[in-house]
């Protein structure tokens, strides 16, 4: 019965999704090789890495980071970002930017049929985050992020927040808790 409470929510929330003719879900595509490596199941590490997925993990950090990742994909598809996190005696501070460009695409009519014209899709999301420990064993992050887009000559713009935590249950063992996207 739970199994089938849980499917129906998240496809109930994916079937909500906004992001029909942006180019903000490529921003949800994994990040380094450590992310791909796990599995996108990084909800608790502590480094640069996650400013994207939990900014509480930086509060955790002990020196400053940087981490620089670009992708080439099919065609003239790319994906890169550069995140930096500082910490402090007051909290971490840490930016992250990400990009995403389609390169050129041709265009089509209604019809399907060829227009002989080309376009393209891009966006960025900057992300402005503060994170620190609230316990020895709880943390918490906010991240404010900026969302800006274009296909063809059509901008979009987006804000939004996230607020995620991490709390150590043991030297092996973390729990993750995150509010994305408000």
């Amino acid at each position: 019965m739970l199994a089938a409470i849980i499917i129906l929510l998240s496809t109930t929330m994916f079937a909500g999704n906004q992001n029909i003719g942006s180019t903000s879900a490529m921003f949800k595509v994994l990040l380094s090789p450590k992310v791909v490596s796990l599995g996108g199941a990084y909800s608790t590490f502590t480094d640069a890495d996650s400013l994207v997925i939990n900014p509480a993990g930086i509060s955790l950090t002990e020196t400053k980071e940087v981490s620089v990742s670009y992708t080439k994909w099919l065609v003239d598809t790319s994906y890169g970002y550069l995140s930096f996190c500082l910490p402090t005696e007051v909290g971490s501070f840490g930016v992250s930017i990400n990009y995403f460009t389609a390169g050129d695409m041709e265009e089509y009519d209604a019809d399907g049929n060829p227009t002989n014209k080309t376009f393209t899709a891009n966006g960025i999301l900057t992300s402005l985050v503060y994170s620190r420990k609230i316990t020895e064993k709880i943390s918490l992050g906010i991240a404010g992020k900026f969302y800006s887009g274009t296909i063809e000559k059509e901008p979009t713009f987006s804000p939004s927040a996230n607020v995620d935590s991490i709390v150590v249950l043991s030297e092996k063992f973390k729990l993750a808790l995150g509010l994305q996207n408000l």
